[in-house]
Parts: C-alpha cells; structure tokens; sequence
C-alpha cells in the first residue's frame, strides 16, 4: 500500500511540473508577443498626449483617440478584459473593456512601494522600463486573473503605465491533452 501511495504521489508531481512548465512556456510566448504589440501602444501620441495633459484638463478628443490605441492591445482572446492608462500619480486617465473601477484595491500599507496602478497583484511590482506581470489572483466569479503592466515612456521620462487584465483559461483541447 505504501509503494503504491508512493507512485501515485510521484505521478502527481510529475504531472504537476509538467503542467507549471507548459504554463510557464504558454506565459512566456504570450508575453513576449503581448509586449511588442503594447510596445507600439505606448509610442502612440494619443497615449503620450492623453498623460501630459494632466488632471482636470481631460478634453473629449483626447480620451477618444487614447481608447482608440489602448484598442490595438485588446486581442479577439481577451477583448473583454480591461486595458487601462494609468498617470504616475494613480489617476487612471481612460480604458476600454469593462469599466474594474470598483475592484481597485486600497493600498492598506502606505510603506509598500510599487507602482501606482491600484491593482490586484500588482503590489510586488516596481517602476521598470519594461512589461512586468503581476501576480495571479482568484477574483469573486472563481476564475484565476493576473495583470501586465508597462511603462509609458517619452524619450528617457516616465509618463504613466498601461494595465491590461489577463485570464487563464484553457481551450477544451488543452484539458483533454493534461488528463
């Protein structure tokens, strides 16, 4: 009984590993395409001009053409996940999807330092000149979400970030083929 307990165990670790690595290679790929379309995203003068204008001064053209370029992160995937502009100083300054305004969490614990995108997982952030993941997090409908986020930069000078909120989910067949 125990050497069967045993082989069970270690066939479930193997099968573990090897799903965290599938996943892990499934992240890495996707990010990696994700990271050079958001690129273009955040060159966009739209993006660059919506984050200089400020609080306050938010002028309806300007919000229109933001949304339009936060639109060409937005996959088929994932069109109903939320991609949002943040400014440096926590304003979120436009977004497409649905409207997460109610989800932004407090930040309870002034000490922690991070970015200033008030977003489940991304506490462990810091500012960085590329895209960053944020930890993944099981949200009130049971399904597993985290968020990327990358800097908006203008020349050497950081302007804001851009959030998009990802899922997990696998497609029927990639279930099938982990059984």
């Amino acid at each position: 009984y125990v050497a069967l307990v045993q082989s069970a165990r270690e066939a479930m670790f193997q099968r573990m590993g090897g799903a965290a690595h599938e996943l892990a290679t499934l992240l890495e790929t996707s990010n990696r395409v994700r990271e050079t379309l958001a690129r273009g995203v955040t060159t966009d003068p739209a993006i660059l001009r919506a984050l200089e204008i400020g609080a306050g001064r938010d002028t309806a053209t300007t919000l229109a053409a933001a949304r339009t370029a936060l639109e060409r992160m937005s996959m088929p995937i994932d069109s109903q996940r939320p991609v949002e502009l943040w400014s440096l100083d926590g304003r979120r300054v436009a977004y497409i999807g649905p409207d997460v305004r109610e989800a932004v969490r407090r930040r309870d614990r002034p000490e922690v330092t991070g970015l200033p995108v008030p977003r489940e997982g991304l506490e462990i952030l810091s500012p960085s000149d590329s895209m960053q993941m944020g930890s993944f997090y099981q949200a009130a409908d049971g399904r597993l979400y985290y968020w990327t986020v990358i800097p908006v930069l203008h020349e050497t000078r950081r302007l804001g970030y851009i959030a998009h909120q990802r899922r997990i989910s696998s497609t029927v067949q990639a279930v099938r083929s982990r059984r």
